[in-house]
């Protein structure tokens, strides 16, 4: 919820006015089957995950109904609609595939759409702000249907076109979250510039409205205008701290929380800083840790979408109490030593001259990276300044790539109690590192794609193929949202003052 709400504060600062071109594009046969045919060989080329969850019969049968649909002239959304759709089915929360490379300003200025901030709780979507002048409906209220369309049929249908990992469904939802919710919406279900909206008032009372679509920059200009906004946009006006934060805790004895929005900082650009600096945090809150004999370690990671490895094999080295080192990950793999897609990737001039040099072939055609071109992989040992305490770990549906491969090895090694939801990031690994990252010849569709496949060094005491599971299961119910009150925070308190 907080970072998506961060993430529609981005798109206030753009200003102008734009509209979307894409409605009126129309690839021929010939366009549409280049383009697909152009995706279809990155992900054989590239994706070592391609059938790591589904068999390649069904996704060659994916491909081939896509293929031979291409038979006519189609529209772009519709062409759209077929690129997501083979996307979701790989089961792949690093594949990505946006209608257009600068989806900032698509989002907020290009196209208009529904013009409320939403927020799915327990299979329901509220309203969390009105993006409209109009005052009869508020924060709270349920959205039963839009053109007639009830709201569980449009989340069924938006959720086939979602990438997350393995079986994986909870993470799914930040398809029907915030400010992305236009996108999805607009993108694969109506284009319609006037909206028939039903909600459900606090006693379940129904309320009919008819709107006018908007941009998602109008609708927020508008969160602050509509007087209906005004307690809850007080309690949510304010960013999101991306910056790593150490406190005690005022209403706990002996407590201490570690918050990591996110596992990257300002002016990291390699694992070597990328791991001084987490060095540097954790000596830092250690220091004050030990001279305060704090015995309660919380450490949050929700909505954290990752980032560098090393960040969290670090991390996890200051945390280790009964062994003095521990398996991280397992061997990582790719399924190409040369693409002409690398030159679309994030590797370096320096790695792409040298990546058959870091690669060890297999007997299968595939490679496995060598593991001393990699710092992150391999073992982590345990830190001399290493917390001694009880340790809590907050984690939810937005906890992601490397947060949630330090989740899932935490839970395996049975370091501290998870509290929260389930993560988007697969207990068993993901598929990720470096990417490749392009748009397609004639739609100009983005695509993203992994091009390393990880496997996480646990013992299987869940699902692989499910995201990492809370000791604890705590939910937000809408009245929560509303008062923005931290219930799994709560939780663990509770936990702490028990124990």
């Amino acid at each position: 919820m907080k970072s998506f709400f961060t993430f529609l504060l981005i798109f206030f600062s753009l200003k102008g006015i734009s509209q979307d071109t894409l409605k009126n594009v129309v690839l021929s046969p010939t366009q549409a089957r280049e383009d697909f045919d152009l995706y279809v060989q990155l992900l054989k080329e590239t994706h070592p995950g391609l059938y790591r969850y589904q068999s390649e019969e069904r996704i060659n049968e994916v491909m081939d109904s896509i293929s031979l649909s291409l038979k006519e002239d189609i529209s772009f959304y519709d062409f759209y609609k077929l690129i997501a759709r083979l996307n979701a089915n790989i089961d792949c929360s690093h594949s990505l595939v946006l209608p257009t490379e600068n989806f900032q300003k698509y989002l907020s200025r290009d196209i208009k759409s529904v013009p409320f901030y939403v927020i799915p709780v327990q299979d329901k979507v509220y309203i969390l702000f009105n993006g409209t002048l109009n005052e009869d409906v508020k924060p709270g209220f349920e959205l039963l249907s839009i053109n007639g369309k009830p709201t569980s049929e449009i989340t069924s249908e938006i959720k086939k076109y979602i990438w997350t990992d393995g079986d994986i469904e909870l993470a799914k939802n930040f398809a029907m979250n915030g400010g992305l919710f236009p996108m999805f919406y607009y993108a694969l279900i109506d284009r319609s510039e006037i909206l028939k909206m039903k909600f459900a008032d606090f006693d379940g009372k129904e309320i009919e409205l008819e709107v006018s679509t908007m941009s998602t920059t109008t609708s927020f200009r508008n969160y602050k205008k509509n007087p209906v906004n005004k307690k809850v946009w007080k309690l949510y006006s304010k960013t999101r701290s991306k910056k790593w934060k150490f406190s005690f805790l005022k209403d706990l004895e002996s407590t201490a929380k570690l918050v990591f929005p996110k596992f990257a900082g300002k002016n990291i650009n390699n694992e070597e800083q990328a791991h001084a600096a987490m060095v540097k945090f954790m000596n830092h809150s250690l220091e004050k840790i030990q001279k305060k004999n704090i015995k309660n370690l919380i450490i949050d990671l929700r909505s954290n979408p990752g980032g560098w490895d090393i960040m969290g094999t670090t991390l996890m080295s200051y945390l280790l109490q009964k062994n003095d080192s521990i398996s991280y990950y397992g061997p990582a793999y790719t399924v190409t030593d040369s693409t002409k897609f690398f030159k679309y990737s994030d590797l370096s001039e320096y790695n792409q001259k040298h990546v058959k040099d870091e690669l060890i072939p297999q007997a299968d055609g595939t490679f496995m990276l060598n593991p001393k071109y990699n710092q992150s992989h391999g073992y982590v040992h345990k830190n001399q300044n290493a917390f001694a305490g009880k340790i809590y770990l907050l984690i939810n549906e937005s906890t992601a790539s490397a947060a949630a491969e330090f989740a899932a090895v935490a839970k395996s090694n049975g370091i501290g109690i998870l509290v929260g939801s389930e993560t988007n990031g697969t207990y068993g690994g993901q598929n990720g590192t470096s990417f490749v990252r392009m748009s397609l010849t004639h739609s100009k569709i983005w695509v993203k794609t992994p091009l390393v496949k990880v496997q996480n060094a646990v013992k299987s005491i869940q699902p692989m193929n499910r995201g990492v599971f809370p000791d604890n299961t705590v939910t937000f119910t809408i009245k929560n949202i509303l008062e923005r009150k931290d219930v799994q925070m709560e939780f663990v308190k509770n936990l702490i003052r028990n124990n």
